[in-house]
């Protein structure tokens, strides 16, 4: 009966189930993948050399047996390497220099062995059969020992040295129970190698046993390897349960966060709302603030207002009316209504304000108030009857505050059952009728402000008249009263007389066109320069009798902001003639070159010096900013003494 051979391809069976069970183990799991693949191919080789082995032991022939072994030579030696990498992996214990040349020791000899099996074997003297106590005969070689024999014993001797040290150190670490199962399983293994390698030197009937130890490492590796799964499980429950707090305490905090934008992303929506309407109230605000800052007709565009504030507030209909200083009523300066209504209702409440309940009490107090439905209010029957055909409901009533008090009101009216208007809303309102009331009340003080100065141009045009032209007709009455007894006494003094009268006429009329001008600034601005010069220098004549040399070269036509410009600073040049210069003789020159228009002025008065005097006292102040206005030259030569010379030069714009 072949036992042996049975229990070895037995054995070789389990090793090649648990090499192909831990190669897909190590291929499929990254947990402890270096020590499930080294384990499998630890197996699949011993398996190998397992089934290669019953070939040996059955071999016929030295040359068959030296077959057999070449090939098996291959698997024994990966079996080996591979149980020092599983040990090292297992055990944690991996010196890499020890490691590789252990592995050398095995690799090297085998290659030897494959290569040239009698370099290995030393020398042959044929094949042994070796009787097993139940009366099995196994063929083995008889060959001397050699050096590479030596390597691979002493290898075998200081793996199985690696794997004692390197169990007791996992035991002593602390790993006591990976530690006793491997060592539990490896000893029959070991003890099987002992065996061999003490038959192999003769100390004892050479059974090889070594083969069989091969299923306690198995076995110990199963043992391993379910240990494992079971802590991997109970692993994964403690992480099943570690992650089911964590989910439902991320879940909790996510749905605080959820919420949390939630509220945060309504707040962004209410903010986002708020700023869009302050900043279409502050537009609007603008726009109102500009209309009637630039405004030029203010009743009109009080009327645009009031639709700007009709279609802001969503109203029906809005007036503006002010209240009169000298009676109680309210005259309504602009309304605006949305739709179509019906007029003689309208009418009736248009002029019929102060009936509104509360009016009264908010022109007495300057505050604003709401009434949410003036309906049930107690009102005259007429004005009540055109409440209701205009389908009023809520009336917002904002006093307009003039110099203090309240002088007029802003009524915005609604047609929607229960609508009231906000607090926030009549705020808006209040700003709002806070730059109307500025607007009526500067148109209030514009007005006055012109009539006062029309009848400050009235008071001045009178002393001219005064000064000038009644003293000039009256001096002149009288020369005309005594010229004809004058020619009959003395005829050189009556044409003295004549010639006087004649200047002071021509002085007269200049005078009374200047007035002219002034009262009509249109007969101004249709004027042409070089008589509007001549003008003047009459008048100077006939308030000094100065006499005037006017010279004119070239057109003098230019734009009329120009010659009104020239104009004025010739007039207030005259004026210091006049008044200061004490000049017998005075030129005036206006020459028209292709690019530019030059005025001079000059006397032979006494002159000054134009650093020592103040600006102020001659008025340069005032007629240099009117050269600067229309970007010409001024510039004044003076000194006492010896009269002044002054030019005005305007360079024509294109050219």
């Amino acid at each position: 009966m072949h036992y042996y051979f049975t229990a070895i391809s037995l054995i070789a069976g389990v090793c090649l189930g648990f090499g192909i069970l831990y190669l897909f183990i190590g291929l499929r799991r990254k947990e402890d993948k270096p020590l499930n693949l080294s384990f499998a191919l630890f197996a699949l080789c011993y398996a190998t050399t397992l089934v290669n082995g019953i070939r040996w032991y059955a071999a016929a022939s030295v040359a068959q047996y030296i077959a057999i072994s070449r090939f098996d030579v291959v698997f024994l030696t990966g079996a080996w390497v591979a149980l020092v990498l599983y040990i090292s992996y297992y055990t944690d214990l991996q010196p890499r220099i020890f490691l590789w040349a252990l592995s050398t020791a095995f690799i090297v000899p085998g290659l030897v062995y494959l290569i040239s099996p009698m370099t290995f074997t030393g020398e042959i003297s044929g094949l042994v059969y070796i009787t097993l106590p139940w009366g099995e005969r196994l063929a083995d070689l008889d060959a001397t020992g050699s050096i590479w024999s030596d390597i691979v014993l002493l290898a075998r001797l200081v793996t199985l040295g690696y794997i004692v040290f390197a169990l007791v150190r996992q035991f002593i670490g602390g790993e006591r129970r990976p530690a006793i199962i491997l060592g539990l399983g490896i000893l029959p293994f070991i003890a099987g190698i002992f065996y061999e390698i003490l038959g192999e030197s003769g100390v004892v009937p050479y059974i090889p046993f070594g083969e069989m130890g091969f299923i306690g490492i198995a076995v110990a590796a199963s043992l391993h390897m379910t240990n494992s799964v079971i802590k991997t499980e109970e692993q994964l429950e403690a992480y099943q349960l570690e992650l089911e707090s964590v989910v439902a305490e991320r879940t909790a905090k996510l749905t605080e966060a959820n919420q949390s934008l939630i509220r945060e992303n309504e707040e962004r929506v209410r903010t986002e709302n708020a700023l869009r309407q302050s900043v279409e109230e502050l537009a609007f605000l603008h726009q109102i603030s500009e209309a009637l800052n630039t405004a030029t007709d203010l009743p009109a565009e009080l009327e645009r207002i009031a639709e700007m504030i009709t279609d802001l507030f969503d109203a029906r209909f809005t007036h503006i009316a002010i209240s009169a200083e000298d009676d109680d009523e309210l005259t309504v300066l602009a309304e605006f209504v949305r739709e179509p209504v019906p007029a003689e209702a309208m009418e009736t409440f248009s002029h019929s304000l102060l009936e509104i309940p509360l009016t009264y009490e908010i022109l007495r107090t300057g505050k604003s108030r709401v009434i949410s439905d003036v309906q049930p209010l107690p009102m005259p029957t007429l004005f009540r009857d055109a409440v209701i055909a205009l389908d009023v409901r809520s009336i917002m009533l904002v006093p307009l505050i003039i110099r203090g008090a309240a002088g007029g009101l802003l009524y915005i009216s609604t047609n929607q059952v229960g609508r009231s208007f906000t607090q926030a809303e009549v705020q808006l309102a209040e700003t709002i009728v806070a730059d109307i009331s500025s607007a009526i009340e500067n148109a209030r003080l514009l007005k006055q402000t012109k009539a006062v100065a029309a009848e400050e141009e009235r008071s001045r045009i009178a002393r001219e008249l005064h000064d000038s032209v009644t003293q000039t007709m009256y001096s002149v009455s009288i020369v005309a009263e005594a010229l004809p007894r004058m020619i009959d006494r003395n005829l050189d003094e009556a044409k003295r007389n004549a010639s006087y009268l004649r200047q002071s006429t021509l002085g007269a009329l200049a005078e009374m066109r200047s007035l002219l001008f002034e009262l009509r600034p249109e007969t101004l601005a249709k004027a042409r320069l070089d008589v509007l010069l001549q003008q003047l220098a009459d008048v100077l004549t006939g308030r000094t009798r100065v006499p005037v040399d006017v010279t004119l070269i070239g057109d003098s036509t230019v734009p009329a902001d120009v010659k009104i410009a020239f104009y004025r600073i010739a007039q207030e040049i005259f004026n210091n003639i006049h008044k200061h210069a004490q000049a017998t003789q005075a030129w005036v020159t206006l020459q028209r070159k292709p690019e530019a228009l030059i005025l001079t002025i000059r006397d032979n008065g006494q002159g000054f010096d134009p650093a020592a005097v103040p600006e102020e006292r001659l008025g340069l102040m005032i007629m240099q900013e009117r050269a600067s206005e229309i970007g010409a030259d001024f510039s004044v030569e003076s000194a006492p003494g010896r009269g002044t010379h002054i030019t005005l030069a305007w360079r024509v714009q294109g050219d």
